[in-house]
């Protein structure tokens, strides 16, 4: 009995099914490294000399910004803000997509019926 482990989860592969084993612990292995990488790029977040943080972006803006200095409790404020809210779709149609498109008569107006 072969055994692999990741910091969450043991899986036991048996030589018969051990390919099939295989790949399922290499989408563990990659789903938890997903999980598990930072925010930000921690190698373009600094400490200044006055205790403020500085995030240096890849490429500069358009008017020459390089990097934004926040407060400490500003950086955490502006990373809480990109978490979505619980139980609800990231994805929201509008318009002819919407859900309740269908009751208002807009969807069958833009597509025709199916054979």
């Amino acid at each position: 009995m072969r055994w692999a482990t990741t910091a969450s989860c043991a899986l036991t592969c048996s030589t018969r099914s051990s390919s099939r084993c295989a790949a399922r612990f290499g989408a563990e292995r990659r789903r938890s490294s997903y999980v598990a990488r930072p925010p930000i790029a921690q190698e373009r977040l600094e400490l200044t000399a006055d205790r403020r943080c500085r995030y240096n972006f890849r490429h500069a803006w358009k008017n020459g910004v390089h990097a934004v200095l926040l407060a400490p409790l500003d950086l955490i404020a502006r990373l809480c803000a990109l978490i979505p809210p619980p139980r609800l779709h990231m994805l929201r149609y509008h318009g002819v997509l919407a859900a309740h498109a269908n009751r208002s008569g807009w969807r069958p107006a833009c597509w025709p019926e199916s054979a």
